[in-house]
């Protein structure tokens, strides 16, 4: 029990983001923990514009959705779920930032040319949502960009991308800002408030594969 609450307050730290702008505190990307839940209840079930904006998350949002969430992260194919905290590495979370992984033509056999084979190649496609009473702050822009040089450091990732509906101009413009170029729309690509919704693509390609 008490390594569980050790556990609790000390969370992963994934990326330590520095201010944007004198004034500003710093920014931590963590793991989820189990103390989160009431946090993440608390906010997605206030915060509307969240749900409008970031693809299928539930709501109302209670304890079994949080204990879900929870749950993935803590499996192997949830190890890129990350949650966003302002202040410190302790501080309750205001956001969520996730780096899924697929392996790039998974079952098609080794390139034969050489180099990589194909089978080790990835695909990153990044998500996130963040509390509206933190917005402005270049928090998203901050968590790319360190994904970003994470993926530099990487020789196994080609491409990383990142889904915007299209109406949702604030997030295309930070997508955009940290390099994305748009691939396309993807239209009616997914069903969010009960309607089907149109997606922007768009795609930024580490700097040994342009």
């Amino acid at each position: 029990m008490a390594q569980q609450q050790h556990m609790q307050q000390t969370p992963e730290i994934r990326f330590a983001l520095n201010p944007a702008k004198e004034g500003q505190e710093p920014v931590f990307i963590t793991a989820p923990v189990a103390s989160d839940a009431e946090h993440l209840k608390e906010i997605l079930n206030r915060d509307l514009t969240i749900h409008q904006a970031a693809f299928r998350v539930p709501y109302p949002y209670g304890d079994a959705e949080a204990a879900a969430y929870l749950a993935h992260a803590a499996a192997p194919e949830g190890r890129g779920e990350s949650l966003i905290r302002v202040g410190s590495a302790t501080a309750p979370p205001v956001g969520r930032f996730a780096v899924t992984e697929r392996q790039l033509n998974q079952g098609l056999p080794a390139d034969p040319v050489g180099g990589i084979p194909q089978a080790d190649l990835l695909e990153w496609t990044i998500g996130y949502w963040l509390d509206s009473r933190v917005r402005g702050q270049g928090i998203v822009t901050r968590a790319i960009r360190a994904s970003q040089a994470k993926a530099e450091t990487d020789p196994r990732v080609v491409r990383v991308f990142i889904y915007c509906y299209t109406d949702n101009a604030a997030s295309c413009a930070a997508v955009e800002r940290c390099g994305f170029e748009l691939e396309g729309t993807m239209r009616r690509g997914t069903v969010a408030g009960g309607r089907p919704r149109d997606l922007f693509v768009l795609s930024w390609i580490p700097s040994r594969y342009q």
